[in-house]
């Protein structure tokens, strides 16, 4: 029924399909099921928007499609022999086969739609159909703050996440992307609204009490500030301000306490051991990984190695992107990730400074929280990543490739 409804709408109105696809990326958490095949109400929608368009004008749309990935075909060539190699290690093709189709083929697709569908003036609805994405996501999470009902066993705002990490890795970039909508805003009845938005999302951010959610976003606005507010005082003085008061607040926290002793068992000194244990895997599967969707399997056995007694025997990821990446894809996926991000950089140049500034906010984000946790890792944080892709390759090319 999603499928059918999506197709029908972007067959009439392919942008408008396209714009709900993003507004809805939440809706993964919708499980659903294509006979044997696990799906989601979000995948749905992408699959359904992708067919209503292709099925408009079959020949021309898909020619366009398949010019849309030509300037990245070498990168994501090696990003998808990564995962195939990454499919063939894994000790369950099943799960690494859904990995490979929730987490890259979903996206990527995505990614296509954006470059070969929107017209320049559509591209502008993209930004706030994301930023709308996550207003419900800032209004639970300040509920639970509100009426105390949290879902994390450690009383952070976490939203419908079973961790608060993971709503700061959502929200973060989309709140730094929307600094285009409240620099270059020509309506003065929505700005009002913007600025709501994003206070809420801010203040979602902070009572999630994320350190790399705040180091993401205080990274991201620095990239922010050199781009567009190198000379302006106030920005500099209010972000300062801000930054000084949210690190006052946590001086004297237990959580910054335990954190800090490295003796005990805390977020930082388990991630000492994580990283360690990650370092060793990586020596000994530099080339193709140890497979889509093993890490959970594999850590136990390379964490006693290191450590008699861990602090944490069990782990379900790298907390670290760069490490996930060549440990699930080996080295040719690591290298198809980082020729991307030149390839975004590359782009980035070329676009008008309105659009330079929130996008490399928004992916210097997504790297600095990288360091500390696992973003891109999960359906909605992947499709984020190509979104930015899309955005900066679009914005940085004077001639579209859509012919709608």
């Amino acid at each position: 029924m999603i499928f059918m409804a999506f197709a029908i709408l972007s067959w009439r109105w392919p942008r408008w399909g396209l714009l709900l696809v993003v507004l809805l990326i939440p809706a993964y958490v919708v499980k659903l099921a294509v006979g044997p095949i696990p799906t989601t109400a979000a995948e749905m929608m992408l699959w359904g928007a992708l067919v209503g368009w292709l099925v408009r004008r079959p020949a021309a749309n898909f020619k366009n499609l398949i010019g849309a990935y030509r300037p990245i075909w070498l990168p994501l060539a090696l990003l998808l022999i990564g995962a195939a190699i990454g499919i063939t290690v894994s000790a369950d093709l099943r799960l690494g086969a859904g990995i490979l189709k929730g987490w890259f083929i979903d996206p990527i697709l995505l990614y296509g739609l954006i470059v070969a569908v929107c017209k320049r003036g559509d591209k502008d609805l993209i930004v706030p159909a994301l930023a709308l994405s996550a207003l419900p996501l800032s209004i639970v999470a300040l509920w639970q703050v509100a009426t105390g009902h949290f879902i994390t066993i450690d009383g952070r705002a976490s939203a419908w996440f079973v961790s608060a990490n993971y709503l700061t890795l959502y929200l973060v970039p989309i709140l730094l992307l929307s600094f285009h909508l409240l620099l270059n805003s020509k309506s003065k009845r929505l700005r009002p609204f913007f600025w709501i938005s994003w206070s809420l999302g801010a203040a979602a951010v902070y009572f999630s009490f994320s350190y790399g959610g705040w180091l993401a976003l205080l990274s991201g606005l620095i990239a922010l500030g050199i781009w567009q507010f190198r000379r302006n005082w106030k920005f500099w003085t209010a972000g300062g301000i801000l930054t000084v008061l949210a690190a006052a607040t946590q001086l004297t926290s237990d959580r910054v306490a335990r954190m800090l002793d490295f003796k005990t068992q805390s977020s930082a000194s388990v991630r000492l051991q994580v990283w360690a244990t990650d370092w060793l895997m990586a020596k000994t599967h530099w080339l193709a990984g140890i497979g889509l969707g093993e890490y959970p399997a594999r850590y136990p056995q390379f964490v006693t190695k290191l450590f008699a007694s861990p602090l944490e025997p069990a782990m379900l990821h790298a907390h670290n992107l760069y490490f996930q990446f060549l440990l699930n894809l080996g080295a040719a996926g690591l290298i198809g990730f980082g020729w991307l991000l030149v390839k975004f950089f590359q782009w980035i140049k070329s676009c008008p400074a309105s659009w330079a500034a929130p996008l490399t906010a928004a992916m210097v984000a997504i790297l600095i929280h990288g360091l500390v946790d696992t973003p891109y890792w999960k359906n909605d944080l992947s499709m984020i990543f190509w979104l930015l892709l899309a955005l900066a390759a679009n914005h940085s090319q004077t001639k579209l490739n859509s012919t709608l």
